[in-house]
């Protein structure tokens, strides 16, 4: 059940998108990359939204996870090692927990199994998306924020 939390959790880190500005403006780099090194360190849960699919606007998502589950760290470690920490309020079931993590272009991998894809990334806050989470057509955004 943790590890799907886990899941969970970094699916909604990345699903809400973080928009710059309403003005276009030239890209430029931003100087920070998707890469592990940047990736690498402890996050927050920020906020997840679900849509499922075709005109169905989408729903917050936070307001069924648990509050003690809202304050945990989810530590990405530089060698692909994955920990989930219950910080904060503790839940009756409080464990930690470990996993692997590998980042693929901008595609994350946790376990060995293909998750979903970074849609936003500043170092600060990664915003992750998964598709087709629950049935085909959705999708899962998960918001995540640098400690």
């Amino acid at each position: 059940m943790k590890t799907t939390m886990l899941k969970l959790t970094l699916i909604a880190l990345v699903s809400v998108s973080l928009f710059a500005s309403c003005k276009k403006e030239e890209d430029k780099p931003t100087g920070c990359l998707i890469n592990t090194a940047n990736i690498a360190g402890s996050y927050k849960l920020g906020g997840m939204e679900y849509a499922a699919g075709g005109n169905v606007p989408p729903i917050d998502f936070m307001t069924f996870i648990d509050d003690c589950e809202k304050d945990d760290l989810l530590i990405f470690v530089n060698n692909g090692i994955l920990r989930h920490e219950d910080k904060g309020i503790l839940c009756e079931e409080s464990d930690n927990e470990e996993g692997t993590w590998k980042l693929e272009g901008n595609s994350l991998r946790l376990d060995g199994e293909s998750v979903g894809a970074i849609t936003s990334f500043d170092c600060k806050t990664m915003v992750y998306a998964v598709d087709n989470f629950l049935k085909q057509g959705d999708k899962m955004t998960i918001t995540y924020i640098k400690q």
